[in-house]
């Protein structure tokens, strides 16, 4: 996971069911973990981290549609061929008119699926006064690809979550 200028690194089962983040304070990098439900790891994202994910996320508005549509209050728009993301997308618009007390409940919820490759590449969630609530981008998919034990180590070079490189021995002592 990559927002901005923080990123998390979480695997079921690993790290005592921590998320090892990385982040900074003004040009200091801080690296540490914390639990899945602590504020910080949670910092202006709706979900919890470990409930996260492309599978979640289509979970969530599978189960939405389904409820609406058994209710008969579903209404889905098909809004073309886009190119999102540097792909060929078909674009599903879907509204949910069933009423609700709040107004940050979602009523618009947009798609983007990558016609090549059938995945959802994006999803943008919108309010009953259409202001946009969520959006979430997917870049580089791979599916079912293989993870070896190293591919979560945070000594890793390639995920940069080591703050001295030169001495990760360095890292693991002040990180955990």
């Amino acid at each position: 996971f990559r927002s901005g200028r923080r990123e998390a690194l979480f695997r079921q089962g690993w790290n005592e069911g921590r998320i090892r983040v990385r982040t900074t304070l003004g040009t200091l990098p801080l690296i540490g973990d914390l639990a899945p439900t602590d504020s910080l790891a949670r910092m202006g994202q709706g979900h919890l981290l470990t409930e996260f994910g492309l599978n979640r996320l289509m979970e969530i508005l599978q189960e939405r549609l389904l409820r609406e549509w058994l209710g008969g209050e579903l209404g889905v728009r098909f809004l073309g061929v886009h190119n999102c993301l540097e792909l060929w997308c078909y674009v599903l618009e879907f509204n949910f008119t069933r009423s609700s007390d709040h107004l940050s409940a979602p009523v618009r919820v947009i798609t983007y699926w990558d016609i090549a490759a059938r995945l959802p590449i994006k999803y943008e969630e919108y309010d009953r006064l259409d202001r946009l609530q969520e959006r979430h981008e997917f870049h580089s998919l791979r599916v079912n690809t293989s993870f070896e034990d190293t591919d979560f180590d945070t000594a890793n070079p390639g995920y940069g979550f080591l703050l001295f490189p030169q001495a990760p021995w360095l890292d693991r002592f002040l990180t955990g």
